[in-house]
């Protein structure tokens, strides 16, 4: 017995020598390779701007002003201005639809600004009221575009009023200075910016 577990524990040790010699033990093993793709980003395009110029609301007929020479407002002044831009989708994604605020420039009139905005997608550039079939319109905050509204128009109406209510700083804008000369505030509407950003 003793010849016999001698000679068991030497064919271990020669195995392990064996082993130790080739380096390592190769387990098996397989690959297969997959062929792969060419990835592209998509687009998300406004083209084609076309803007009107400011409509004085309730104006009849419907008087354009420049906003920048010669056109004074008063509490519940509104004015609106119509952009059209052509779309351009490849791929799917959610955006939001939005346009910039005026900013406070430090002159008393700024903050009492309010700047909205309504959305539209049209089948084509026009007035829907004329046979353009509206997708979308209410001053939506989100739109999700695809391939298919590549063609269609975006038109945005922007609107910029100084309200007329109680609780405005407008309402404090004719007190009385010194001998009877009315107080004259003023602000500055910066470039405001139509606005189309993916959100997922």
């Amino acid at each position: 017995m003793r010849t016999s577990l001698k000679a068991a524990l030497a064919g271990v040790a020669g195995a392990g020598l064996l082993l130790g010699g080739a380096g390592s033990l190769a387990f098996w093993n397989d690959t297969q390779t997959e062929n792969g793709g060419t990835i592209e980003s998509g687009t998300l395009n406004l083209l084609d701007r076309d803007c009107s110029g400011w409509v004085v609301a309730g104006s009849e007929p419907a008087t354009t002003v420049d906003l920048l020479n010669d056109f004074l407002v008063v509490p519940g002044t509104e004015v609106s201005k119509t952009c059209t831009y052509g779309v351009k989708v490849e791929g799917v994604l959610e955006a939001s639809l939005s346009v910039n605020d005026a900013d406070d420039d430090g002159l008393e009139l700024g903050p009492e600004l309010e700047v909205t905005s309504d959305f539209s997608i049209l089948d084509s550039v026009g007035d829907p009221s004329v046979g353009d079939a509206v997708v979308v319109t209410g001053g939506v905050g989100k739109w999700t575009f695809n391939q298919a509204d590549t063609g269609k128009t975006l038109k945005a109406v922007i609107t910029v009023k100084l309200p007329f209510e109680d609780g405005v700083v407008n309402n404090a804008a004719n007190s009385l200075v010194g001998d009877g000369d009315k107080v004259a505030l003023a602000t500055r509407l910066d470039d405001l910016t139509v606005t189309v950003k993916q959100t997922s």
